[in-house]
């Protein structure tokens, strides 16, 4: 919501940091999100790759959004590419919403290690 606001409200100085500071609060939520996706999702020898394959999906994104920032900037404006980024966001976040689940609905794992990362053997 945060980064459409951005974008829609681009010629605003203030309401642009506002919306930045939006954005910079969830961030947190994101980045510690790999780690609690792996560890409810999938078996204990499995967590450190599903949460290695979140962490490096964020930085492509970050590749991404580096890569196409100067296209889109120079073909449809800053304000332009802002809203095309928040569109994009909010998009990906009603789809999210849609789909996704808090738990499998068979635990991958014994109860009490839903939260563990590495098991300590080997």
């Amino acid at each position: 919501m945060f980064g459409l606001l951005r974008g829609v409200l681009a010629s605003n100085y203030t309401w642009v940091l506002v919306a930045q500071i939006g954005i910079a609060v969830g961030q947190p939520f994101i980045l510690n999100a790999t780690t609690t996706v792996a560890a409810r999702w999938f078996p204990m020898e499995e967590r450190a790759t599903a949460a290695g394959l979140g962490s490096l999906a964020m930085y492509v994104g970050i590749l991404l959004g580096m890569a196409l920032t100067p296209v889109l900037t120079i073909s449809m404006g800053i304000s332009g590419m802002l809203v095309a980024y928040g569109v994009v966001s909010l998009l990906a976040a009603v789809v999210f919403f849609v789909l996704a689940k808090e738990r499998p609905p068979t635990p991958p794992c014994l109860p009490g290690q839903e939260a563990r990362s590495w098991s300590g053997t080997g």
